[in-house]
């Protein structure tokens, strides 16, 4: 994979180093990354670069790093809108528009972006997931081995600090005797 990944992203989300780790974590995985801080000339109108750099053939996909800050961001609003008007006109339907999710829940995702299925960030297989949207293939996801009987526990207990309750429950099976 040559091609880079464009993301739209909140500045805020860059102001503790977020967006910097994202980005980083992609590059090491050997998925180039752009953004306008990296991509834009300063002093040039913004929209006309945007959508030049969006809608070149030279984009592996397009993410919408999807937060708080960038929900409540007008500029973020702006660029989704306008991405998604020109990506989807210039490239087609099965051009990578990934939405990007980090604490935020799937029914706060723009209705666009949430047609299609996101990345959610708290996922340990997100870099993997990015790296199948932009090929064009499903994930290589690693799965770990399951136990037959899940267990919980409850503590407190019914609103009690001072009870604990372990909960053991079949998968997908009846258990007709239990012992403790």
């Amino acid at each position: 994979m040559t091609l880079p990944l464009w993301i739209t992203y909140s500045w805020a989300d860059s102001a503790e180093g977020d967006f910097e780790y994202l980005v980083q974590r992609l590059r090491r995985a050997r998925i180039p990354t752009t953004y306008d801080k990296i991509a834009l000339i300063p002093g040039r109108r913004l929209w006309e670069q945007i959508a030049e750099k969006i809608t070149s053939d030279a984009l592996a996909g397009w993410a919408f790093l999807v937060t708080p800050n960038s929900l409540s961001s007008e500029p973020c609003k702006e660029e989704l809108g306008y991405a998604l008007h020109r990506t989807l006109q210039a490239k087609g339907a099965n051009f990578p528009l990934i939405g990007l999710l980090y604490r935020v829940s799937i029914d706060d995702v723009p209705a666009p972006v949430r047609v299609r299925l996101c990345v959610n960030l708290a996922s340990q297989d997100w870099v993997e997931e990015i790296r199948g949207a932009v090929l064009g293939r499903p994930p290589r996801r690693q799965f770990e081995e399951q136990s037959p009987i899940a267990i919980r526990i409850h503590h407190p207990y019914l609103g009690d600090p001072s009870l604990t309750a372990v909960e053991f429950r079949p998968r997908f099976t009846e258990v007709g005797c239990w012992r403790i």
